[in-house]
């Protein structure tokens, strides 16, 4: 199978003097109750450490995960943009040459290996993208779910990403992180792993041994 990422090209149109200002979106509804989402992100949810020993101890949880992941990692990721009505292949374009080689110390299987592996765990998968003095992209670092959370904002959803290791926190633009997410009914901020669904009796599995 190959995935496919199609790229536009945006168009501007000639300026209007009387042209109408579109009013910008707030989003009011925003799913928390307190001002903490605002300044250190919303934090993840209590079960992805559940499910990422369930991948390490329980054998069942491991195979049908590894299969899965080996199976996406072969995935051929191809870039398009649009002739006319057709779709056209761009194999010279710089994101794909990327995407084949995502940085000196992985391999793109391992990326994508990788990223099928904290989907179906987390539900969320994360890309940290690295930018030369020209701000072209030049990297793909694979970022682990349980240590970056979104900042959110009213007037453009999430403003940026907040990574946090060994007690240090340091702050991703939102144009630097491409975040995979599998759709929860519970959350807009974070996706819901396959393996949640039977959490309680993996848990129940790893301290009966």
């Amino acid at each position: 199978g190959s995935m496919r990422l199609q790229m536009k090209t945006k168009i501007k149109k000639p300026y209007k003097k009387n042209l109408k200002i579109k009013e910008q979106k707030i989003f009011e509804g925003q799913p928390f109750a307190s001002e903490i989402g605002k300044s250190l992100g919303v934090y993840q949810p209590e079960e992805y450490l559940d499910t990422i020993d369930a991948y390490r101890l329980h054998p069942w949880v491991y195979s049908a995960v590894f299969v899965i992941a080996t199976n996406f990692a072969q995935i051929e990721y191809k870039i398009l943009r649009m002739k006319g009505n057709e779709e056209v292949e761009d194999v010279a374009h710089p994101f794909k040459k990327l995407l084949d080689y995502p940085n000196a110390f992985i391999t793109s299987y391992q990326l994508k290996e990788w990223t099928g592996i904290s989907l179906e765990l987390t539900g969320d998968a994360y890309w940290k993208i690295e930018r030369d003095e020209r701000n072209n992209p030049i990297e793909i670092w694979p970022v682990k779910s349980s240590m970056i959370r979104p900042v959110v904002s009213a007037d453009s959803f999430i403003s940026n990403y907040i990574y946090e290791v060994d007690g240090k926190s340091m702050v991703f633009k939102l144009q630097d992180v491409i975040h995979f997410q599998y759709t929860n009914p519970l959350s807009m901020f974070y996706g819901q792993g396959s393996a949640l669904a039977s959490r309680r009796e993996l848990i129940g599995d790893l301290m009966a041994e």
